[in-house]
């Protein structure tokens, strides 16, 4: 057993549950998780947006909220004044 599991996994298991918690942290808070692990949050993009099932029923993006910032729903800059 690996000394910093908190939970007795058997060692050939491991790597199974890292996939699931990265995959439930990708999900959670996508941003944060593309921020501490950009190559594994690209991998599980890769994979999820590849898969003809998954795709279906899961969509992660590259960009996430940052297209978005600065622009107001009518597409215009939001700069703060209004006509």
């Amino acid at each position: 057993m690996l000394p910093s599991q908190d939970v007795p996994y058997p060692d050939e298991e491991v790597p199974h549950e890292l996939i699931a918690e990265g995959f439930r942290a990708n999900m959670t808070n996508p941003n944060y998780f593309k921020e501490v692990a950009p190559y594994s949050a690209s991998v599980f993009r890769k994979w999820t947006n590849s898969n003809p099932t998954l795709s279906k029923l899961i969509q992660f993006n590259g960009l996430g909220g940052l297209a978005v910032i600065g622009r107001g729903l009518d597409g215009e800059p939001d700069d703060g004044s209004r006509r």
